[in-house]
């Protein structure tokens, strides 16, 4: 016989729980980034605001806590995990981890810029600028890594 817990007879799954939120917290999340960029539905903020404070009593109510601080990222996972990174080819890791910095300063600029924070924008503008340096510098070596031979020693010969 499986034993059922208290909240499951409830109606309050830890898991289902947690997944309502999480998909609360996205939607959320992702509408604001989109109203910021100048499209998403704002008319919905304040639906989708409301949705969420009510997953976030019934994750108190099912767990006996909030969400703990550190599971956000993986709630929003806008990044690959590090064990997928590590998989990677070091070509395709080189374009990975420059594509998640390039993201994460463009968020950091957007976040400092909506509450003017002008050191900290400032310091995600150079961290973008690097960033891109290395996206473009990942993107020109898998090029010329997959390029067939013939092709990849013609441009050689050209480019001297």
């Amino acid at each position: 016989m499986v034993k059922i817990s208290e909240d499951e007879e409830n109606g309050l799954d830890p898991e289902i729980i947690e997944n309502d939120f999480v998909i609360a917290l996205r939607e959320l999340t992702a509408n604001l980034l989109r109203v910021v960029r100048g499209a998403g539905r704002p008319n919905q903020i304040g639906r989708q605001a409301v949705e969420l404070i009510a997953q976030f009593k019934l994750f108190y109510k099912a767990h006996g806590h909030y969400p703990m601080s550190a599971r956000y990222s993986d709630y929003l996972g806008l990044f690959s995990s590090s064990e997928k990174v590590a998989s990677l080819s070091a070509i395709d890791k080189d374009r990975v981890v420059a594509e998640q910095r390039l993201i994460k300063a463009s968020l950091q600029i957007v976040a400092s810029d909506l509450i003017h924070q002008r050191v900290q924008k400032s310091v995600a503008e150079n961290d973008f600028y690097q960033a891109f340096n290395e996206m473009s510098k990942a993107v020109q070596s898998q090029q010329t890594t997959r390029r067939p031979p013939e092709i990849a020693s013609a441009l050689k010969k050209t480019s001297s």
